[in-house]
């Protein structure tokens, strides 16, 4: 019985090196299948002025998005703890107001 046993593990296990890994349709399809190239090319397509004008927008941008934070942080500083509660506001949260204030300005 052990050696019926043995033998029908030993044709199984050569049975599996020899069967192919992939179906025969995945292995049509990758035998037909073409490699994809893809090349980029950088280019100058903006000019100097152009992106200058991108860089001072940039900082123009920058510049009030900073002023709405200071503005909206100096005026919550301002209130008490009883009218920072009125709002639903903590004084640890006036941080974070101000930050999303500053993020709405376009």
């Amino acid at each position: 019985m052990q050696e019926l046993h043995t033998g029908v593990v030993q044709l199984s296990i050569e049975a599996a090196f020899r069967a192919p890994i992939f179906s025969s349709t995945e292995t049509k399809t990758r035998e037909e299948s073409k490699m994809a190239y893809y090349n980029e090319t950088a280019s100058w397509t903006h000019s100097i002025s152009s992106r200058a004008a991108a860089f001072f927008d940039a900082i123009s941008l920058r510049y009030r998005q900073n002023r709405a934070y200071n503005t909206t942080l100096n005026e919550l500083a301002v209130l008490n703890s009883r009218e920072l509660s009125d709002l639903g506001l903590h004084r640890s949260e006036l941080r974070n107001v101000a930050s999303e204030a500053a993020a709405k300005v376009k």
